[in-house]
């Protein structure tokens, strides 16, 4: 298994922002400047322009032609299509219910992904061979939306081989499962139900391989690798901190050392 690193180039899934007047991005700057979007009342033929959050690294994310995008005006959820050339800003062109002020936007517009109110709903598999979709989410009273990152990636890699399955046990923290970002206030408080996630495959050593995960801070990972049912790799890791939008990387995977008793 090759490489599979999925952030949003659109990437994302990862995802926004809130309240009566709320911060969204200036989409004649970098796309990172709020400015406030009064509650004026859309309806029908509306263009929705929408940036991404810059990561925590200073990278900036872009959006693709013809990337999609769900959004909720509360009354009804409909599928947008960018048709914008790629570039930093987007423009979703959709249609309103007549009245309506606030909006609640994800990224990308995948299978199981929901939205209910300010609430958001997806799925971090626990059961993995590569990283998924980078999910984002963006709330709006108008038409600028502004998508933050709600996913993270790890990477690692295997020391030996015969390698088919790495399990990765969180201390602290919910790394996995059904997730929810609920954006009801400033900013997303985002939750999972799962403490682990297992990533299967045919490793070769010295290879990247990916998973998604919840961003955090850990106060620890126990990885342990199998080849076939039998654990032949244990590994404890200290605090980690997974943020939004960016990736981890972890050393790699040593097989244990074996012991033996003399009688």
């Amino acid at each position: 298994m090759k490489k599979a690193l999925i952030l949003l180039v659109p990437a994302l899934a990862l995802l926004a922002s809130c309240g009566d007047a709320i911060e969204i991005p200036d989409v004649s700057g970098s796309g990172n400047v709020p400015v406030v979007d009064p509650d004026v009342p859309l309806s029908g033929d509306v263009v929705f322009t929408a940036t991404i959050e810059a990561l925590p690294d200073g990278s900036q994310a872009v959006w693709a032609q013809g990337e999609s995008i769900l959004l909720s005006d509360g009354a009804s959820v409909q599928t947008l299509t960018n048709r914008a050339a790629a570039g930093q800003v987007a423009e979703f062109p959709g249609k309103v219910t007549e009245g309506k002020t606030a909006f609640v936007a994800v990224y990308p517009a995948a299978d199981g992904v929901s939205i209910d109110g300010t609430t958001v709903s997806f799925e971090i598999p626990t059961a993995q061979t590569a990283a998924g979709p980078a999910y984002k989410v963006a709330k709006a009273s108008g038409t600028q939306l502004y998508f933050r990152s709600l996913v993270s990636v790890v990477n690692f890699s295997v020391g030996y081989e015969g390698v088919t399955k790495v399990r990765f046990q969180t201390t602290g923290g919910n790394i996995a499962g059904a997730v929810t970002a609920d954006y009801a206030g400033e900013t997303p408080t985002v939750s999972a139900t799962e403490d682990f996630v297992e990533v299967t495959g045919a490793f070769q050593p010295g290879e990247t391989y990916t998973f998604s995960a919840l961003p955090g801070t850990y106060e620890g990972i126990t990885i342990v690798a199998y080849s076939g049912d039998k654990a032949t790799a244990h590994v404890s890791v200290g605090e980690v901190d997974l943020k939004k939008g960016l990736s981890v990387d972890l050393s790699a995977l040593q097989q244990d050392i074996p012991t033996y008793r003399i009688t």
